[in-house]
Parts: C-alpha cells; sequence; structure tokens
C-alpha cells in the first residue's frame, strides 16, 4: 500500500461517515476520496512529476488533509512548512526544499512575495481559494507516473544545531509500516477499543489542535483515516472550544501535548460540559512531569490515557505507553515517569559513547531501528551519515531501559529543549544573542515550567558598557531575540551573570547551569 490510496479503503468501508470536520464544514470518506483524486489529477495537469516537492505555507485546515494524499497519490511530496518561523527561517526552507509548487492561505501574503524575490525554483504559487477549486472541480484522469513505495512521500521539517531546519524524508513505506505498527497500539486495552470498535452505535471521533506540519498531527491524522475515524481539527488550541467540541460532537478520543493537558484539567469551565463520551486522551511530543499526569489521571478516573514518544526521524513514534501501562501507573506511580515500551516492529536498545549496548538500568543514548525509520535528511549526507549508522537511528536522547522493557528519558542530546511540543535548539537562540553589540557571550538552556514542560532561559555576560547609564534589559534582549528568530523560541527568561563556568578547554559547562533549576526535579523531559 501506498500513503495516497489509505483514504479509498475507508471510503469503501464507510462511505457516507464524516471522515473530516473542520469549522463548519463536514465532509464524508467517499466525498474526501473523490475530492483527493480530483486534485492529484489537476496537479499532473499542471506538470508535477513523480518527486516534485509539493510545500505547504498552512495554518490547521482541511487543505492541509487533502495535500496528505493528493500528492503522494501521484508521486509528489508534500512538504509542509513550520508557519511559526521567522520570515529568514522560510526563506531558507523553500530554497532547500526546492519546490515546484507551493500553496498558501491569503494570511501568508507577504511570505510569497519575498519568496518570489528570493526563489526561483517555485513555478506555480497556488493559494488555497485556487485550490478548493481544484478540489470541487471533476477532471478526467490521467496516468499517473510510476513510483515505489520507497519513493519519498514527505519532507517534514526538524529543528537544525545549524540554526536552521533539517526536512526528514519519509517514505510511502516508513509511513504505512508506522501506521501498521502504531494503530492497533493507540487502541490496546482502552475502552475506545471494547466500546467503538466492538459497538457499532458509538462512533471514534479524534480532536486536537496539534499543528498539522509537525509529525505528531501529520501522524494520528493519517491513523484516523486508516481506521476510518472522524478526524476534527480545531485551527488552535482553546480549552473551551475543547470542551464544547467534546460535548457537541460526542468526541471519543483527543490528543494534546502535556501544556493543552495542564490547562484542560485545570479549567475552572470544565464542570460546565458534559465530557461522558471521552474514552482516551493521548499525549506526547513535549516533556510531562509525574506530578501532572498523576493530577490528571485523578481528574478522569474513568478516561483511558495513552502516551506517545518518538521523533520526526521515526515517523515520528518509537515507543507507546498504553491504557494498560496507565492503569498501571494509577498505583504503580515510578511508571508515571516512563515514556512507555517500543511498538511491535522496533528494536530499541541503550548504547555508550562507543556503541556497546548497555545492561538495563544503565543510561546511555537510545537507539532504534524498524521500517518507520526515515530514509535520511533531504540533501544533507553528512547529517543523515551522522544520525544513520549501520541501520539504527541515533536519537541524541539520553536514557535507559528497565528489566520489564519500559524507557525512562533522563536527558537531551545536544542540549536541546522541548518547550510546548516545540524542538528548540540552543544555538539558534545564542546565535541571535550573540547578534546583539551588548552581549559578550552567552548559554542557553532549558529549565522546568509547569505551562511549557521546558521554558527557554538565556543566561547572558554583558559587553562593558559603551555609554554610562545605557542598560540592557531582560525584555530588551527577548524582544531583540523575536525578531530574529521564531517567537517560540525566544527566551522565557534572561539571566545576566559576569562569567560563565567553563572547562580547562573553555567549553561553556551547561550541565552546571542547568543543574540549580533541575535539582529535585522529579523528571527532566518526556
Amino acid at each position: 500500500m501506498k500513503v495516497g490510496v489509505i483514504p479509498r479503503g475507508s471510503a469503501r468501508s464507510y462511505p457516507d461517515e464524516l471522515a473530516l470536520i473542520f469549522e463548519n464544514k463536514c465532509i464524508t470518506f467517499s466525498e474526501f476520496w473523490d475530492q483527493v483524486n480530483n486534485l492529484g489529477y489537476h496537479f499532473l495537469k499542471l506538470g508535477l512529476q513523480a518527486g516534485d516537492r509539493v510545500a505547504l505555507l498552512l495554518q490547521n485546515c482541511l487543505e492541509y488533509h487533502y495535500s496528505y494524499y493528493a500528492f503522494p497519490l501521484v508521486g509528489g511530496v508534500t512538504t509542509p512548512f513550520n508557519f511559526f518561523m521567522s520570515n529568514d527561517e522560510l526563506v531558507y526552507c523553500v530554497n532547500y526544499s526546492k519546490p515546484r509548487f507551493l500553496i498558501y492561505q491569503p494570511e501568508f501574503e507577504e511570505q510569497i512575495k519575498l519568496f518570489k524575490q528570493k526563489n526561483d525554483t517555485v513555478e506555480h504559487y497556488i493559494s488555497t481559494e485556487e485550490l478548493q477549486a481544484m478540489i470541487s472541480e471533476e477532471i478526467e484522469p490521467i496516468k499517473r507516473p510510476k513510483f515505489s513505495k520507497q519513493s519519498t512521500a514527505f519532507i517534514i521539517f526538524t529543528g537544525g544545531t545549524t540554526g536552521y531546519p533539517k526536512g526528514v524524508m519519509l517514505s510511502h513505506n516508513n509511513i504505512i509500516s508506522m501506521i501498521a505498527m502504531a494503530g492497533q497500539m493507540l487502541v490496546q486495552g482502552t475502552k475506545e477499543f471494547k466500546d467503538t470498535f466492538l459497538d457499532e452505535k458509538i462512533k471514534s471521533k479524534m480532536l486536537t489542535a496539534l499543528p498539522l506540519f509537525h509529525g505528531a498531527g501529520l501522524f494520528l491524522a493519517l491513523c484516523s483515516m486508516f481506521g476510518g475515524i472522524t478526524f476534527i481539527t480545531q485551527k488552535k488550541f482553546d480549552v473551551v472550544d475543547t470542551l464544547k467540541t467534546i460535548e457537541q460532537e460526542k468526541v471519543t478520543f483527543v490528543a494534546m501535548v502535556p501544556t493543552m493537558l495542564k490547562r484542560f484539567i485545570e479549567s475552572p469551565e470544565r464542570a460546565k460540559y458534559d465530557l461522558s463520551s471521552l474514552r482516551t486522551i493521548i499525549y506526547g511530543a513535549a516533556p510531562i512531569t509525574p506530578s501532572v499526569l498523576g493530577k490528571a489521571l485523578d481528574t478522569f478516573p474513568n478516561t483511558d490515557f495513552v502516551q506517545v514518544f518518538g521523533q520526526t526521524e521515526a515517523s515520528p513514534v518509537l515507543t507507546i505507553m498504553s491504557a494498560i501501562d496507565h492503569a498501571k501507573a494509577r498505583t504503580n506511580r515510578k511508571l508515571l515517569a516512563s515514556a512507555g515500551r517500543a511498538l511491535p516492529g522496533i528494536e530499541l536498545k541503550i548504547v555508550d559513547y562507543e556503541g556497546n549496548e548497555l545492561p538495563p538500568g544503565e543510561v546511555g543514548e537510545v537507539i532504534a531501528r524498524g521500517e518507520n525509520i526515515m530514509q535520511g535528511y533531504w540533501d544533507q549526507p553528512e547529517k543523515t551519515a551522522q544520525t544513520l549508522r549501520d541501520g539504527w537511528l541515533h536519537t541524541g536522547d539520553l536514557g535507559k531501559l528497565d528489566e520489564e522493557g519500559y524507557l525512562y528519558i533522563t536527558g537531551r542530546g545536544k542540549d536541546m529543549i522541548v518547550s510546548g511540543g516545540e524542538n528548540i535548539y540552543p544555538i539558534e537562540v545564542e546565535d541571535a544573542l550573540l547578534s546583539h553589540p551588548a552581549v559578550l557571550e552567552c548559554a542557553v538552556i532549558g529549565i522546568p515550567d509547569e505551562q511549557w514542560g521546558e521554558a527557554v532561559c538565556a543566561i547572558v555576560c554583558l559587553r562593558p558598557k559603551i555609554k554610562e547609564g545605557v542598560d540592557i534589559t531582560e525584555e530588551d534582549l527577548i524582544k531583540y531575540v523575536k525578531s530574529k528568530i521564531a517567537k517560540y523560541k525566544a527566551p522565557k527568561k534572561v539571566i545576566f551573570r559576569r562569567k560563565l563556568p567553563k572547562s580547562p578547554q573553555g567549553k561553556i559547562l551547561k550541565r552546571k547551569l542547568r543543574e540549580p533549576f533541575w535539582k529535585g526535579k522529579e523528571r527532566q523531559v518526556h
């Protein structure tokens, strides 16, 4: 099977059931499959060839779902951009991925003008209004180009240690393998499986506000389409809107990052709504403390929880902490700190710096292999070779396995920060800070944050003042960084120091900077 034909199976099995709900629009599985074909054939008529990238600059919308299938159906490569990125980062992405087609919403007209000035590979700029016209207009079928299951279906951008994103190439086989491995695990032992899959009177509905340019959003949407589950997309997360939608649509699944989950369980509005349809809460993509998870379990004692852990390079799941595992965690609180166990079909190992496998309980780098592991980074063979070694994905995460195979993440390699579900590499923030004339040196670290899981903290040494009476404030530096890179990457906190701790070789010792903030914490990262 290839990605583009996923909707065909649901259209045959559930033709009149709702496939998608977005705002006031509802689309059945049969309608969706017909429209996916229309769009694919229109792009072939425009000249799309196998391997051509189709870039997306969109907020959450229905056009994302069409793009997930229509372009892979005819051999194209769907390439979504993170719209939160700065203009410089977006220009880099469009020049790096070299798409022939770019689909955009009216909100991004300014960026499109910039692309037209600084890029010469995009031949067709297509607005969502024009795209909708293609989706609705029937067209005579055109012969599809030949391509294999090993052909690239998606390029999903992830953070990069060079200060710019890397494009993760995921093949049709990567995606289908992930759905096959993870789909059953998502509902294993859940009330969702018992009540919904064995009782045709109950209709499964998935609700999420996760961004659809993100690997997690892609994963959930694909699994829902494959399983005949109605997928309800929110443009952005709002607690009251989420509560209303659960009640009105009788939502059975809801998927959140921990920051959303925390606001959801703490909302004073929650008691006003009927949430009895809710069977399963899926969470992941960011750090969560055992205390927040424990509170969530206590708040929803009759609801199942499923945790998903991984990275984009794994399509994007490596481990799942199932509903059965969470049931154990209600009495065995140690499991609250776990990221679950490897999916069937995924091999997971903990290795030392020389690549030797470590026994249970010892901390090392988490590595994995399986059919879901990426093909590599687009047009970056050296970085691919660093990450994929002897068939194993080197995640850069530090962790340990217990005797039962539960994974416990203890730290992140390369000092990556995960804040509100987004990966942030300190070097990007440090580069922006060091471009300020008043900054002598700096170090950026992740510190614990109840709302975001981790928050970006900059520890800064200023240059001797050039003029007396001129002060640089925390607010000044945060505002400056926001003008240079995506706003979500900017520090939430800036600490001024006279000097930074360093090794004899002159390397800044970030471990010493982090220690005071993390001392006594139950868990550093998810």
